[in-house]
């Protein structure tokens, strides 16, 4: 076997190697991608019905001082799950990275 085929085979493994690492890491995205919608759903969800339940007890409020009770917990608990929520999507995002680029690192050049 020649040098130059040695090359050549070298560079056609490296090829076929870093195509399966892309492949791989592609995948690690969609998966990301699909763990962060999902989280984004949940916390819509959750802000929604947080929201109406609190409009709720503003229509039944009986006086000013209740009114500023039920606005002051709302808006305590949409502070409180909103960096909750904006904590989990970092490690998701960090997650997402590390997952993209393991199969990438991988690839073993020689």
């Amino acid at each position: 076997m020649t040098e130059e085929h040695k090359i050549g085979e070298g560079y056609a493994r490296l090829g076929s190697d870093s195509f399966n690492a892309v492949v791989r890491s592609w995948d690690g995205v969609n998966k990301g991608f699909q763990a962060i919608a999902e989280e984004v759903t949940d916390y819509t969800k959750k802000a929604f019905e947080d929201a109406n339940h609190a409009f709720q007890q503003l229509i039944g409020a009986k006086s000013p001082e209740q009114v500023i009770e039920i606005q002051s917990q709302y808006a305590q608990t949409y502070f409180d799950a909103y960096v909750a929520r904006m904590s989990k999507l970092s490690e998701l995002y960090v997650a997402m990275a590390r997952d993209v680029s393991k199969p990438i690192t991988q690839v073993p050049i020689d």
